[in-house]
């Protein structure tokens, strides 16, 4: 609606943070299970043998939809649109001492760090 920036995620991306050894992948799609980590990863550059090409070329695909918004979102209309919206849902809290960049160290100071045996473990995994 124009308060929030545009973001376009990458499966590749997400596969390659959130599933690296494509653990997932192999429990899901049976086809792909005896292939080595590497090739699922990189299917879409390099197609795995005996599995379908993607039906979408991605990145002209999200070039094109980018192209679109931007052109859509710099027209008046929708700044004007944009603007309505920020006035009844924006933020109006003004910076103050209570801000992230407020938790960043002064100068000349340190910052106290509890040892990690003062940590809560909330998944039972120590």
């Amino acid at each position: 609606v124009g308060i929030n920036q545009l973001r376009a995620y990458s499966p590749d991306k997400q596969l390659a943070d959130h599933d690296p050894d494509a653990t997932f992948v192999k429990r899901w799609v049976p086809e792909l299970r005896d292939m080595p980590p590497v090739s699922i990863l990189s299917h879409a550059q390099h197609p795995v043998d005996g599995y379908p090409e993607p039906i979408v070329d991605r990145i002209p695909s999200l070039k094109g939809f980018q192209a679109d918004y931007y052109a859509i979102k710099h027209q008046p209309e929708t700044r004007a649109l944009a603007e309505e919206v920020y006035a009844v849902h924006g933020s109006r809290r003004k910076a103050s001492s209570r801000t992230w960049k407020s938790n960043a160290p002064r100068a000349g100071t340190k910052r106290v760090v509890k040892p990690a045996s003062s940590q809560i473990d909330l998944f039972g995994d120590a």
